[in-house]
């Protein structure tokens, strides 16, 4: 039988190391905080302000409707995906009509 010395111990350890650094690299992120990505009605009606064609109100339910006339479809697209951002809504009517 062979004996054990400090110097097998010591390469032994040496050879074990990476195995339970991987080991803990392998744990999953810490869960993060969901980024929340809602506007207020107030920040949406001042953004809304570049686009004076455009009107736009919200019932007790959530539900925003915009009105109005743009220059373009994308930017129709574009103030209605802002409109989806608003802390609260639960429907868009896009009423918005295009050149």
């Amino acid at each position: 039988m062979k004996k054990l010395t400090s110097a097998s111990v010591v390469a032994l350890l040496v050879l074990a190391s990476p195995t339970y650094a991987s080991h803990d690299l392998a744990k999953p992120p810490a869960e993060q905080a969901p980024v929340d990505n809602h506007i207020s009605w107030h920040e949406f009606r001042h953004e809304l302000g570049s686009y004076p064609g455009v009107t736009a109100t919200i019932d007790h339910h959530g539900v925003i409707t915009l009105a109005g006339h743009t220059d373009s479809s994308p930017e129709k697209q574009r103030i209605s995906n802002l409109a989806t951002q608003v802390r609260g809504t639960i429907e868009v009517n896009n009423l918005i009509g295009t050149d």
